[in-house]
């Protein structure tokens, strides 16, 4: 049977994990709570739905139990015979599994204030999220902490108000703290809202400059290799339209390179501030030591070395051509077998790290 759901409800989860054999489940524990004056209680009779997944109705003490699929990264939940819409999480999506504790709200028109407060703070998001500016985790982090400061001071009006009615001798003085208060609110969830939207924006560029730089050595690093083939070596000391062209990719790989050098320190530090996970900002590190020990200076610098080498002793008279060239075809021969594997092992990490940094923003 269907319930309704009065006044101002809250859902707190927790998550376990569910073995079987096949697709693994998680199941998602809860109780349906109605925040009331000076506390709260269980609310029975309310179904709580994933749809295509599971369902449950709470029962007299507002407890549910839920099993999701493991395989999905998040999910829609429905409370209904609730007459009140659903305020949070925004668009009433979780991601599985759930980090922490989980809260579902919704809220009825009997708190005037609170309710127009909710909205406006809707409306904000909702307008941002149009922009496509943020993730769909960005946003319900943003709406999820402005929502709880909104109630964290909804609280503290509500003592106020209630010491304004034990003590009338004091009204005047306790109406105009809370009015104080409810402009402090006001200003603060405005600077709160504004630093959380400049932190993600930044989360984002962060995240489109490392995917950039990392991109951009790879496929230098490529290029040059394959131009430095052994049995290509050869025509750069014949040909002159040759040797420019392995002078551009030498060229377009040593910027790409510094690109790397001059910035990867400060793109670390960045990743260990914006994200509350050190082994993200420890994986970019570990990533950018690999390219530029391994990858460049124990292979791509040895060949490079080599044949650019042979061919300035070539073009200044002190070596022949076919002892140069020859030379060159050598130390590209000795690098090509370590080059190879480690360009191969460079795109996984690369593409690891790239991946690992969107799925955190």
């Amino acid at each position: 049977m269907k319930a309704p759901l009065p006044s101002l409800l809250l859902v707190f989860f927790c998550c376990t994990s569910s073995f079987s054999q096949g697709p693994r489940l998680i199941a998602v524990s809860g109780r349906v709570l109605e925040l009331v004056e000076g506390g709260q209680k269980g609310v029975p009779g309310v179904t709580v739905s994933v749809s295509g997944q599971d369902y449950d109705i709470t029962g007299e003490d507002g407890r549910f139990l839920l099993h999701l699929s493991s395989d999905r990264n998040e999910a829609t939940v429905v409370l209904e015979g609730c007459p009140y819409p659903m305020v949070s999480p925004y668009g009433g999506k979780i991601f599985i599994p759930p980090s922490g504790e989980l809260q579902i709200r919704v809220c009825g028109q009997q708190n005037q204030r609170l309710r127009e407060q909710i909205d406006g703070l809707a409306q904000k998001v909702k307008k941002l999220e149009s922009q496509n500016k943020l993730s769909d985790r960005q946003l319900s982090g943003m709406h999820e902490t402005l929502l709880d400061t909104i109630l964290f001071y909804e609280s503290k009006i509500h003592q106020l108000n209630s010491t304004v009615v034990s003590y009338e001798s004091n009204l005047k003085e306790r109406e105009e703290r809370v009015d104080a208060l409810e402009g402090e609110v006001s200003r603060l969830e405005q600077q709160l809202f504004a630093a959380l939207e400049e932190k993600y924006l930044r989360q984002k560029a962060l995240v489109a400059d490392i995917t950039a730089g990392l991109e951009a050595y790879t496929d230098q690093a490529k290029n040059l290799r394959d131009m430095l083939l052994p049995e290509r070596i050869s025509y750069y000391f014949l040909n002159e339209g040759a040797r420019q062209q392995l002078y551009a990719a030498i060229n377009k790989y040593n910027d790409a390179r510094s690109n790397i050098l001059n910035n990867h320190k400060s793109q670390v530090e960045a990743a260990g501030h914006y994200w509350n996970d050190p082994g993200l900002a420890r994986q970019l590190e570990q990533t950018y030591a690999y390219l530029l020990e391994e990858v460049h200076m124990q292979a791509v610098y040895p060949m490079e070395f080599s044949v650019n080498e042979n061919l300035k002793l070539f073009l200044s008279g002190q070596l022949g051509r076919s002892r140069a060239a020859r030379e060159a075809e050598k130390g590209a021969e000795a690098a090509m077998e370590q080059l190879s594997p480690k360009i191969d092992s460079l795109e996984k990490k690369c593409a690891e790290m790239i991946r690992q940094l969107n799925t955190a923003l």
